[in-house]
């Protein structure tokens, strides 16, 4: 299969919408720099400061938007006992400082620009470089968000996260599965 340019495609007649794009079988061009919409992976974003609970509360709200957005912040429910004895339930973040937000690729930049409490996109460092130079942006499969969710509410105690990897020879204890 040879590749294209935008030109050799417009004399064609087909539509396009890059500058090196590929016929598919159906004859319409697809951009191999851009994967297909997937509604069930999830972006992963850098929210400013303290803001993830937020910034979840605004993404997550259907007037807010024209298309569908979901997000998904990482948190536990715990039992604040304060010094006067008043008791209240918290919602404690466990992965700090990120957002996993579900929405269509040709709207991620817009909800970038919407939510002034959203950094940036985490990019995917495994992901070989594009045609421009750019590298993906991270996906995590729909599968893995219901499972760190199920984590969440199945959990006996507080669930804690850590960027470390664990070195070889290092003594790793499985507390439940």
């Amino acid at each position: 299969m040879d590749v294209k340019t935008e030109s050799e495609f417009s004399q064609n007649g087909s539509k396009t919408c890059s500058k090196l794009l590929r016929p598919c079988a159906g004859g319409i061009p697809v951009n191999p720099a851009e994967r297909p919409f997937d509604p069930s992976a999830w972006y992963i974003a850098q929210v400013k400061r303290h803001s993830e609970l937020v910034c979840s509360k605004i993404l997550n709200d259907p007037s807010r938007f024209p298309y569908k957005v979901e997000a998904y912040v990482a948190a536990q429910q715990e039992l604040v006992i304060r010094a006067n004895r008043t008791r209240h339930i918290k919602e404690r973040v466990v992965i700090p400082g990120k957002i996993f937000i579900r929405v269509d690729p040709n709207n991620r930049q817009d909800v970038l620009k919407q939510c002034l409490l959203l950094s940036r996109y985490v990019m995917d460092p495994s992901a070989s470089p594009t045609a421009n130079g750019h590298t993906a942006f991270a996906r995590v499969p729909d599968w893995e968000i219901q499972r760190l969710r199920d984590i969440f509410t199945l959990a006996d105690g507080p669930v804690e996260y850590t960027d470390a990897f664990p070195q070889p020879y290092d003594k790793v204890q499985i507390l439940s599965r």
